[in-house]
């Protein structure tokens, strides 16, 4: 009789999660050794950056603002952005303080804000020192707003609020990003471990006897070696004819084996 080998993986959840659990603490530790070497390696790189925050207001009116007037502030606000991050007005920045960064740089360090729905324009500088970056903001800004007026024919663009200045960094990574780090690596985790368990084809148990080899188990003989030890997998089981793992281990009595 020809032993069946079934081509087909059967995925058994149960047994899944019971090897999941068993290893539970290699995700675990694969999540807080993640952790630790991210917190290290920030900890060794980290250069700290402090960023200020300045306002400008939008078409500003004395009395009552008309709604054209604030539709018109809502189509400006984008042209104001481009304005305070040309080379009229960086330049010009970098000549008043003396800087030594390049306009690249100086532009990369500038970002905007424009709230929903407000004139409001909020500009934000990030430099090495909190005086840095609250001296290039207000530069930024009272330059930015005198070529507004200049390139757009109204003095309507005012310096609302001025910098202030922040002590703590603004680049430093928080509590979440650490979190997330080690929850990912638990999942990677889990997932490498999960496809180790499915791509094993080894025999372990009677049942994986009966469904690859098409033999019956009818028995068990326990060896000697495996008493107090448990269950020793493949080895602890025979099958055929009179076919067993070692000279000492147990033995399976079947049917359905071939006959000399």
């Amino acid at each position: 009789m020809e032993n069946k080998k079934s081509d087909t993986i059967e995925i058994n959840l149960a047994d899944l999660g019971k090897e999941l659990l068993r290893k539970l603490w290699i995700i675990i530790l694969v999540a807080v050794a993640t952790v630790g070497v991210m917190f290290a390696i920030v900890k060794i790189t980290f250069v700290p950056k402090y960023s200020s925050v300045a306002t400008i207001y939008i078409l500003k009116q004395e009395g009552e603002t008309t709604n054209t007037d604030f539709t018109l502030a809502l189509n400006v606000v984008k042209d104001c952005t481009f304005i305070l991050k040309s080379h009229a007005v960086l330049d010009e920045v970098k000549n008043q303080l003396g800087l030594s960064q390049s306009y690249s740089e100086l532009s990369n360090s500038i970002t905007t804000n424009n709230p929903a729905n407000t004139r409001i324009l909020q500009v934000t500088v990030e430099a090495d020192t909190p005086e840095e970056a609250k001296r290039i903001v207000d530069a930024v800004c009272t330059v930015g707003v005198q070529n507004i007026e200049k390139a757009m024919g109204f003095a309507q663009a005012n310096f609302y609020e001025y910098g202030v200045l922040n002590s703590n960094p603004s680049n430093r990574l928080g509590m979440r990003y650490y979190g997330v780090a080690g929850i990912a690596a638990a999942i990677v985790a889990i997932i490498v471990i999960s496809i180790i368990f499915i791509s094993d084809d080894s025999i372990k148990t009677a049942d994986d006897i009966t469904e690859r080899l098409g033999l019956t188990v009818l028995a068990e003989i326990p060896s000697l070696n495996d008493k107090g030890k448990g269950y020793k997998g493949y080895g602890g089981y025979g099958y055929g004819y009179g076919q067993s793992s070692s000279s000492k281990t147990k033995k399976t009595t079947t049917k359905g084996a071939a006959k000399k």
